[in-house]
């Protein structure tokens, strides 16, 4: 290739960070960039203090850690000193590793570059004949002082640099964040060309990327962003790589690792007000032959893409006064008579049952709520139907009245199905998580349970169980899952 030749190509990739990754490593770089890798290198190349949190299998590892790290090598003039940091010095090499091997064998870069590799070439330490240098290093590595000839640290990124272990001390996360804002950012070179790169997958809800996204306090600074594998609509941020039905089956196998990891939204367990095992996914072969229905509507009528969802949720109260969550309706509606078609449907499908009884429908209480219930019992009457609307005045703020589900999921008497991955994320993640409109919903059928009718308790129920063996199968859940609480009470979060 002439030296001409060689020019050029360099002068285009340092235009684009997509062309030089494209062009040199299409070997890493096989799939097209996603809408959402083009955000990250615009970022990068705008901002000097960046937290980026990702769901895990996006890439943000190969971006970030390797081709932002192998672009400011080959394609950036002012850039000495670079430094990758990650929870562990095995976890750090490794990304050096990758760099190592492609300075030394990639033909692309053979040939417009040259032979890069020096004699200082060890395991976390590369040292190049273009007088650049990057080093690897854990947690505990020492950054103040660090120095490369005359240069001190100008590009530092830090690549999962917290894990499950130094999560769980409220001390570690702390000198962490010391770590990062008073011994790293001052041990750089102090210009503008200074720049620092946090990526990695939050997995404490008090995680340093945690801390930065919320873009409060002492992190005003930082530019941050969250990458979740779906988004408010449920859509994929990486279809063509990782599909809607993988992040599905993810989330049926285990919602609150799911949220952790994919999601971006973790609630630490210990902390959670709702857990797995509380949940009893029950089948259709397990529902009680006679229940009250009674149904709730949390209304949101708005298509836009930060609004709730308006939810239609239907409830049993069976002898025992249990809830049991029956399938529910969820969307976002522009027009108030597509909410009335649906709130239709569900009474078409619940009063039906036989050996069922339809209670009332519950709609909380505020201006356009009652438009929607005057609007409802007109559309009611014209169409032969006879059956209860009630505003429901809801008291307290959403947080405790949806927490006054808990101790009801804790003794088993709230009865929900395997499907219900919506609700089942909504109440792992409380009080943080993304949407809380089924939860909100379900919280209005206490205003029902409070003052449910009088239901006969009959011999010939599918489940023939008794309250006491029903919290005995509750508590037993809670042993299982947690073999050192056995003398917890039922009942208590």
């Amino acid at each position: 290739m002439l030296y001409e030749e060689k020019l050029a190509k360099v002068a285009n990739w340092r235009s684009d960070v997509t062309f030089f990754l494209k062009d040199c490593f299409p070997h890493i770089y096989s799939n097209d960039f996603a809408k959402y890798h083009y955000e990250i290198f615009d970022i990068l190349k705008n901002n000097k203090k960046i937290g980026l949190a990702a769901a895990r299998g996006h890439g943000k590892s190969r971006i970030v850690t390797f081709g932002w790290v192998m672009w400011n090598l080959l394609c950036n003039p002012k850039n000495r000193f670079t430094i990758i940091v990650s929870a562990t010095y095995e976890n750090a090499c490794a990304y050096l590793k990758q760099i190592k091997d492609e300075i030394e064998h990639n033909p692309v870069i053979r040939e417009v570059f040259g032979d890069l590799k020096s004699d200082k070439w060890s395991e976390n330490m590369a040292e190049f004949t273009h007088r650049k240098c990057v080093m690897a290093g854990g947690r505990e590595i020492k950054i103040r002082g660090k120095t490369y000839l005359e240069n001190r640290p100008d590009l530092i990124v830090g690549d999962d640099i917290e894990d499950s272990e130094q999560v769980r001390s409220e001390q570690r996360r702390e000198d962490l964040v010391r770590w990062l804002l008073f011994d790293t950012t001052p041990a750089m070179t102090l210009t503008p060309i200074d720049q620092i790169v946090v990526v990695g997958t939050i997995i404490h809800r008090d995680s340093i990327l945690s801390r930065m996204t919320m873009g409060e306090g002492k992190w005003k600074q930082w530019f941050t962003r969250k990458y979740p594998a779906l988004d408010r609509e449920g859509v994929p941020l990486w279809p063509e790589r990782i599909s809607l039905d993988f992040l599905l089956s993810e989330q049926e196998k285990d919602p609150h690792v799911f949220a952790q990891e994919y999601l971006c939204n973790p609630v630490p367990y210990e902390h959670a007000m709702f857990k797995e095992e509380y949940f009893d996914n029950y089948d259709d072969d397990k529902l009680p032959k006679n229940l009250v229905i009674n149904v709730t509507v949390d209304l949101a009528c708005t298509d836009k893409s930060y609004s709730d969802y308006t939810v239609i949720l239907p409830c049993g109260i069976d002898s025992y006064g249990d809830i049991w969550i029956l399938p529910y309706k969820r969307g976002k509606y522009v027009d108030p008579d597509k909410i009335l078609d649906q709130m239709f449907e569900i009474y078409k499908t619940y009063s039906s049952k036989k050996s069922w009884t339809f209670g009332k429908f519950g709609i909380e209480k505020n201006a356009f709520q009652r438009f929607l219930i005057t609007n409802f019992n007109r559309e009611r009457k014209k169409r032969g139907l006879r059956f209860q609307v009630t505003a429901i005045q809801t008291k307290g703020d959403k947080t405790q009245r949806i927490a006054q589900l808990q101790p009801l999921f804790a003794a088993g008497d709230i009865h929900i199905r395997t499907e219900m991955l919506d609700l089942k994320q909504e109440l792992l993640d409380f009080p943080r998580a993304m949407h809380d409109d089924i939860t909100d919903a379900l919280a209005m059928q206490l205003e029902f349970l409070n003052k449910r009718p009088a239901v006969s308790k009959i011999e010939d129920t599918h489940w023939k169980i008794t309250p006491d063996m029903q919290r005995q199968k509750a508590l037993d859940k809670r042993v299982i899952f947690h073999p050192k609480i056995k003398n917890i009470a039922v009942g208590v979060g």
